[in-house]
């Protein structure tokens, strides 16, 4: 029993520690699941899966572990008037290193800033989603949030070859359909807006205004790049057409939904 017990709990401990690491590394939820983040073919769902089916059955098995091994482990507490050193150095150790992670002092500060270095240097999504969990939206819901219409995007992306059973499957379940990830089907269904003759309606605000570029506020409005200017320059803003709105209109003393509603005045 002790040789099962012990193999299984070996091979538990090994995938716990492997995706502990994955999950350790992977970007963050919204990015995973936004771009459709995949490691060795899996996804983030499958990797955390993994990691808590397994995790569980290491506490069973450590707890089975320690019945069988009961009595050495009895010698390493010591006796009850005299606890072992290894016993007595260990819980202080415990109890300093839980003290020092809940203070967020090192070395557990110094884990979580790594963590946030490797979620970090993923590569972002050229399109951001508009709102939390976009993925999570059915195709028609989208549709009618950015103002269009379901019938002409329908056409347009079964024109790009997606397939789309129904406009009620969300975009996680398309893109996956499709082999693609909803960040890709999202930026094509931005980009045809942008350059169709499909407009957002009259009074309808950009997403994340302060995310964006100059360049693509114009284009969500439909307006030129020369109107865009003289609407800027009326107001003493000099226009930046590359860099985020949240980059560069803080020093003009304005925010990037001023210049939103500025240019949602003149929308066509």
């Amino acid at each position: 029993m002790r040789s099962w017990v012990s193999l299984f709990l070996f091979y538990s401990a090994g995938l716990v520690i492997l995706t502990g690491l994955v999950l350790y590394i992977m970007p963050p939820g919204s990015v995973a699941y936004w771009t459709d983040w995949r490691l060795l073919g899996l996804g983030k769902d499958q990797w955390e899966s993994i990691h808590i089916l397994f995790g569980i059955l290491m506490m069973v098995l450590a707890i089975w572990h320690l019945y069988l091994n009961w009595r050495p482990f009895k010698r390493y507490l010591g006796s009850t008037k005299v606890p072992s050193k290894p016993f007595v150095s260990l819980t202080l150790l415990t109890v300093i290193l839980t003290a020092l992670t809940i203070k967020d002092l090192p070395p557990a500060s110094w884990l979580v800033s790594l963590q946030a270095h490797f979620k970090n240097s993923w590569p972002q999504p050229a399109v951001p989603p508009p709102i939390p969990h976009t993925e999570l939206l059915p195709l028609e819901a989208l549709v009618k949030r950015e103002n269009l219409s379901l019938e002409e995007t329908l056409r347009f992306l079964e024109a790009k070859g997606f397939k789309i059973p129904s406009s009620r499957m969300t975009l996680k379940e398309l893109a996956r359909l499709n082999k693609s990830s909803p960040a890709d089907l999202y930026a094509l269904i931005i980009r045809h807006k942008h350059s169709s003759s499909i407009r957002p309606g009259k009074g309808t605000a950009i997403s994340h205004p302060s995310r964006r570029t100059l360049k693509e506020v114009c284009a969500f409005y439909g307006l030129d790049r020369r109107t865009c200017e003289e609407i800027l320059k009326a107001h003493g803003v000099t226009p930046e057409w590359d860099r985020p709105l949240k980059e560069w209109t803080f020093s003009y003393g304005i925010t990037p939904w001023d210049v939103v509603e500025w240019l949602q005045e003149h929308q066509k």
